[in-house]
């Protein structure tokens, strides 16, 4: 495959509110994930608002790098911990980084709609989802929390 083939493959990688939904954190590294959601059950046709905030919880300042434009995603997941789909964001292939002083935090907002033609749809059901921090070395998950796809 020619570099050139392999640049454009890349520049396209995939990667992978109020208080009304529920909320999670972990903390990983010198680094902590926190997921919230603006509802817990998402009917046909309706948008989930997820919140990913991401912050250092170290004394000292936390570079992040990452692979591609987008610096954090969500995870579903079914009752046995196995993830059963991810936001598909298209990612620009652009090396990036970040500085995190101690204490500080950055949030990205993400929208998963559930309508017949979206992509990355679940069954019906009962999940658990997290947020991930797609830095390069250092991918941080956080806690799950419950949401229903009636």
């Amino acid at each position: 495959m020619s570099l050139w083939a392999v640049l454009m493959a890349a520049a396209f990688v995939a990667c992978s509110a109020t208080q009304m939904g529920s909320s999670a954190n972990a903390a990983g590294s010198d680094v902590a994930v926190a997921i919230k959601t603006d509802r817990t059950a998402v009917a046909p046709g309706q948008a989930l608002t997820i919140t990913i905030t991401v912050t250092n919880t170290s004394a000292s300042a936390q570079q992040l790098r990452f692979a591609t434009g987008c610096q954090t995603d969500y995870e579903f997941l079914d009752g046995a911990g196995n993830v059963v789909t991810s936001s598909h964001q298209m990612c620009t292939q652009a090396l990036s980084q970040r500085t995190l002083e101690p204490g500080a935090s950055f949030a990205d907002s993400h929208v998963w709609t559930r309508g017949a033609l979206d992509p990355n749809q679940v069954t019906p059901g009962n999940y658990q989802l997290r947020g991930v921090l797609l830095a390069v070395g250092d991918t941080v998950r956080s806690s799950t929390v419950p949401v229903s796809v009636p």
